[in-house]
């Protein structure tokens, strides 16, 4: 408010009346006072202003920062992820920041401030799928498997559908022997991929492990690839193990019309003929693989056990003989060659219905013996505990006294046998 009269005296009266003019002129042109709607449109522009200049700084220290990374000076790009955090970028940027300022620190070699990053990053976004591919991924570098287990667990939680991440899954669950929870992993696999032959190998290898039978799976496993001479040979093997010898037999006869020198499979078919008392076949295919092998000692010992089997001792002593020229300094010959005789002397016995065995019978117990302490020698297992059951049968000392010019078995049954006992 102006002063009049004081005004009056000391600029007289053209002032005053100027003065009260530019009053007038000013007090008539002042503005109206702004609204509330106006001042809250005037600070959200102010604030809007700010945002951009920090957004803007918030993308200058993140491109910065991954350029650093890529360029491998990753101090610098720590920095400037550091930056970021300071300057409050983190609610906007934490997507980026943490998993990429993670991965820093574990270029620089610091796992616990990396699996902070890593931490800080999924406690703002807990359903991150990569930032759980890197926590996996720190402690699998510290072997720490079940925690490996545990994020990839969550991972195909979170996204059911990848099966690269079922597979990833499947290998740690078999790695760890968890084949309960392996065999769950690998039915989404082929529910995925139905022509996945990798799992469905896995999961029949799986289901043997834990004790449980896979020769329905194999045989369907066939029949989906009927020309596999591969997947025919083990669902074969799976049908003989269960004992089904007579399946067993033409599952791998089948496998040799594909590949006739097959040893695994010819050898099935010969033992399968074996366990079905079915010598002539047994021996067929023992002698098929002989022509392949040559003088294989294990199979020459088998064609003589075979032998013996059917009762056709002599032919039987001619393969033991055979086995021991093979390899000489091998017990299996010997060993064979004792039971041949042993054999022998029981079938002579059966056939006097003899009670009692004769000195001949004893004598060719005593070339049985000899052949056993022979292998025992040359280390075969199992002929000591044979040894101490021929002792019973040999000679004895009142026998020896008894029959001291004794030293070859004689009479009809005995006369192919062309050894004599040696005595000191």
């Amino acid at each position: 408010m102006i002063d009049a009269k004081n005004y009056y005296s000391k600029f007289g009266f053209f002032g005053f009346i100027m003065t009260i003019f530019v009053y007038a002129v000013l007090s008539g042109c002042a503005p109206q006072s702004s609204t509330d709607a106006e001042i809250s449109a005037m600070e959200k522009a102010r604030l809007d202003s700010i945002a951009k200049v920090h957004d803007r700084r918030c993308r200058i220290w993140l491109s910065t920062a991954f350029e650093y990374f890529k360029n491998k000076d990753f101090v610098g790009s720590l920095r400037n992820y550091t930056n970021m955090i300071d300057g409050g970028c983190s609610e906007n940027y934490g997507d980026k920041l943490w998993i990429y300022l993670g991965n820093t620190y574990r270029e620089l070699d610091n796992p616990d401030s990396a699996m902070w990053a890593f931490e800080k990053g999924l406690s703002q976004e807990p359903d991150n799928i990569p930032l759980h591919e890197n926590v996996a991924f720190l402690f699998q570098l510290t072997g720490e498997n079940d925690k490996v287990i545990e994020q990839y667990e969550t991972i195909t939680s979170l996204d059911s559908t990848n099966i690269d991440r079922w597979r990833k899954l499947h290998d740690l669950y078999f790695r760890n022997a968890l084949y309960d929870k392996d065999m769950i992993a690998l039915q989404k696999i082929i529910e995925m991929d139905p022509g996945d032959i990798v799992a469905k190998n896995d999961f029949v290898i799986v289901i043997k492990l834990m004790g449980g039978d896979a020769t329905e799976l194999l045989e369907e496993r066939v029949k989906d690839n009927p020309g596999n001479t591969e997947f025919l040979l083990e669902f074969a093997n799976a049908v003989y193990e269960t004992g089904d010898y007579v399946k067993a037999v033409g599952l791998y006869e089948k496998v040799t019309a594909a590949e006739p020198e097959h040893m695994l499979a010819l050898d099935r078919i010969a033992s399968s003929y074996k366990n079905l008392d079915q010598t002539d076949n047994a021996l067929k295919a023992l002698k098929t693989i002989l022509k392949i092998r040559g003088n294989d000692k294990n199979l020459l010992y088998d064609i003589s056990e075979i032998y013996k089997i059917g009762g056709q001792i002599q032919t039987a002593y001619s393969w033991a003989n055979k086995t021991i020229a093979a390899e000489p300094k091998d017990g299996r010959g010997y060993y064979i060659r004792g039971l041949v005789l042993e054999e022998a002397a029981n079938f002579c016995q059966n056939e006097r219905e003899a009670i009692v065995a004769t000195i001949f019978d004893k004598l060719v117990y005593e070339l049985a013996l000899d052949d056993i302490k022979e292998s025992a020698r040359l280390g075969y297992g199992g002929a000591k505990s044979r040894m101490e059951y021929l002792t019973l049968l040999a000679p004895n000392k009142s026998d020896l006294f008894m029959h001291d010019d004794k030293f070859a078995p004689e009479g009809d049954c005995y006369k192919w046998i062309k050894r004599k006992v040696k005595r000191k």
